[in-house]
């Protein structure tokens, strides 16, 4: 009969160790899943933030091939220091 009792007293001690480790897990689990998500969302935010500066890079790839052509040159230098080509009339109108 005693040795009965001890191993009840044995089974009981390992079931609720088995059952405390596993709550141990299950709460282990649920933060980890928590930060995991976490960690997603800021993998997408930085993957489109990505890709915003891949298109703005290619946009300003665009605008230093377009400053080196002839029209983007005539185009500042009419604006900016009103040149003009040899026999061009130039109209100013006064406002009022």
């Amino acid at each position: 009969m005693p040795r009965k009792k001890a191993e009840r007293r044995i089974n009981l001690l390992l079931f609720f160790t088995i059952a405390i480790l596993g709550v141990i897990l299950f709460v282990a689990t649920g933060s980890l899943r928590d930060r995991r998500d976490a960690l997603e969302a800021k993998k997408q935010h930085v993957q489109e933030l990505f890709q915003e500066e891949k298109e703005r890079e290619i946009e300003l790839d665009r605008q230093k091939v377009y400053i080196h052509t002839r029209d983007y040159i005539e185009k500042k230098a009419r604006e900016t220091d009103r040149l003009v080509y040899d026999g061009e009339m130039i109209f100013v109108y006064e406002e009022k």
